[in-house]
C-alpha cells in the first residue's frame, strides 16, 4: 500500500491543491517506509490526480482540499483523509496506529468540516429533484 502526504516544512501542507512537495511512503509490516520525495511545484491542478494515480497511491493524507479535487480523487479510487495538521512523522504514526482521526491531528477550526464533507458526499449522488430536500441545496442564501 502506498501513502502520499503533501509536505511543507516538515508538516502536512495546509492545502493539497497548491502544495509544492509530495512525500510517498510504502506501508509494509506495519511500518511506513519513505520511497519518494517529489517536487510538485510545476504540477498543475488538473494533473495532480493523474500524478497520484501514476504513483499508484492508495491513500492520501492531507490538510485542506477543494471539493472538486476531493471528488476527482474519490472517483479514481484513492482513499482520502483530510483536514490533518502536524508533523509528517507524527501523522504517519497516528495513521499506522489508527488514531489519525483524533481531534489532536485536525487542522485548527476544522473539526466540523469532516462531518459536513461526509454529508456532502453522501448527498452528491442524489437527483436534482432530491437535492431540494438536501440540507445543502434547500437553503435560501439571500
Amino acid at each position: 500500500m502506498k501513502i502520499a502526504i503533501p509536505e511543507f516544512q516538515g508538516r502536512v501542507a495546509p492545502v493539497f491543491d497548491t502544495c509544492r512537495r509530495m512525500l510517498v511512503f510504502a506501508q509494509a509490516n506495519g511500518e511506513e517506509m519513505p520511497i519518494a520525495d517529489q517536487d510538485w511545484s510545476t504540477v498543475s491542478r488538473p494533473d495532480r490526480v493523474y500524478r497520484l494515480k501514476e504513483l499508484q497511491i492508495d491513500i492520501l493524507l492531507c490538510g485542506a482540499i477543494s471539493c472538486g479535487m476531493e471528488d476527482q480523487i474519490h472517483r479514481r479510487g484513492i482513499r482520502l483523509i483530510t483536514w490533518l495538521a502536524g508533523e509528517v512523522p507524527i501523522i504517519l504514526t497516528a495513521y499506522g496506529a489508527g488514531t489519525v482521526m483524533e481531534p489532536e491531528y485536525a487542522m485548527p477550526g476544522t473539526l466540523g468540516c469532516r462531518k459536513r464533507r461526509k454529508r456532502r458526499r453522501e448527498t452528491a449522488h442524489h437527483t436534482s429533484a432530491d437535492r431540494s430536500k438536501s440540507i445543502w441545496y434547500g437553503l435560501d442564501w439571500r
